[in-house]
């Protein structure tokens, strides 16, 4: 495995109050999806937040692109549900040493 970041960008969404982000004593849960499975991975974002009400929550989101659309239904999941979104945009020339 090589050294380089393949993370390209990393976008925050959330309530600023919880900047900075403590990962302490927090849910962290991570997907790896595409720009398709935004909506499927938004319905197990829903059921963990109803299922953890006292839980802070963070989720970690890998995707190789987004669009505009999606990360507006992210942005306002977040601030709908008082948790943290944090998307890493992501090289995909990582899993060229995978085939």
């Amino acid at each position: 495995m090589h050294t380089k970041s393949y993370i390209t960008k990393k976008i925050i969404y959330g309530n600023p109050s919880q900047v900075p982000i403590k990962y302490d004593n927090a849910l962290n849960i991570g997907y790896g999806i595409d720009n398709n499975y935004v909506q499927p991975m938004g319905v197990s974002m829903t059921s963990i937040v109803i299922n953890n009400p006292k839980k802070k929550i963070i989720f970690h989101v890998f995707i190789d692109c987004i669009d505009k659309n999606n990360k507006e239904k992210l942005k306002q999941f977040a601030i709908d549900n008082k948790t943290i979104i944090i998307i890493y945009l992501i090289d995909t020339k990582i899993f060229n040493d995978f085939s």
